[in-house]
């Protein structure tokens, strides 16, 4: 495959809305610290990332998320109390997915999931598949699993769950698998070079070595990239802009739900930017 002059392939952006609590660090809540740098960094992106937003946290950030509606954000549901799911019953889930999914209904129409740590399984997305949502972004197969399970333990210090497995390192055929509800997707996280194609590991390179990995998923299977609201707090705000310039050179940046509709894995012309 030879990239051509002037057109880009779409890039999935999403920034998972985690909170200081969520690491169980005593600091301070700084998400609107890290809203208002979203909004900053992006006013000039024709199309907004996809913003997964915690139940817990919509009352004490209700202008914020009513702002990111209305400036044209896509809002995801990412759980009420970020709990792995996979150790809870039928009913909590449940209620982890459609108390959030109810309270988020209000600011713009809900049809995204990403399940804490990418820890799902198929009774998450059963209540997907239930609940009329176009795809669920938990799922990480072959080598990006075993990144992620690496990347884990260093960044939190222990093994966490993840939606996945080694198997099928190549190509997972069974991605589908009991989901019935028609153009529902599972988008899975791809590594680039053995590297996780998520700014948390991104953060840890040299300039240099980010183009290298960025230049070389562009002739890979990568169509999505992933931030944290940490990203966005203003002393880290300089690397995650780096970052997002350089994945701007070669990928045209938009939300899960715009790639859903259509419009990746096709190309663009760089004058739509």
């Amino acid at each position: 495959m030879q990239k051509k002059k002037g057109v880009r392939k779409y890039l999935q952006i999403s920034i998972d809305m985690d909170d200081a609590w969520c690491s169980n660090n005593k600091q301070i809540s700084f998400l609107s610290e890290s809203y208002q740098n979203i909004f900053n960094v992006f006013d000039s992106f024709p199309l907004k990332p996809t913003l997964f937003i915690i139940g817990q946290d919509i009352s004490s950030t209700n202008k914020e998320i009513l702002k990111a509606a209305d400036k044209g954000y896509e809002i995801g549901n990412h759980s009420l109390t970020h709990r792995y799911l996979t150790s809870l019953s039928s009913e909590e889930i449940f209620d982890e997915v459609m108390i959030t999914h109810n309270k988020l209904s209000q600011y713009s129409e809900i049809v995204g999931f990403r399940a804490p740590g990418w820890d799902a399984n198929e009774k998450v997305l059963e209540v997907l598949n239930n609940s009329g949502y176009l795809y669920d972004s938990s799922k990480v197969v072959g080598l990006p699993y075993l990144g992620l399970k690496i990347a884990h333990w260093i960044i939190n210090k222990k093994l966490t769950r993840i939606y996945g497995s080694t198997k099928g390192l190549l190509i997972n055929r069974n991605l589908n698998k009991n989901i019935s509800l028609p153009g529902f997707r599972n988008f899975i996280t791809e590594c680039c070079l053995g590297v996780p194609f998520y700014n948390s590991t991104f953060k840890f390179f040299t300039k240099k070595i980010k183009q290298i990995l960025i230049r070389r998923a562009y002739y890979g299977k990568n169509y999505s990239f992933i931030f944290h609201a940490n990203d966005f707090r203003t002393k880290n705000i300089d690397d995650t802009f780096e970052t997002l310039q350089i994945l701007k050179q070669s990928f045209k940046l938009c939300s899960i739900r715009h790639y859903t509709k259509g419009l990746g894995p096709a190309s663009l012309q760089n004058n739509d930017m």
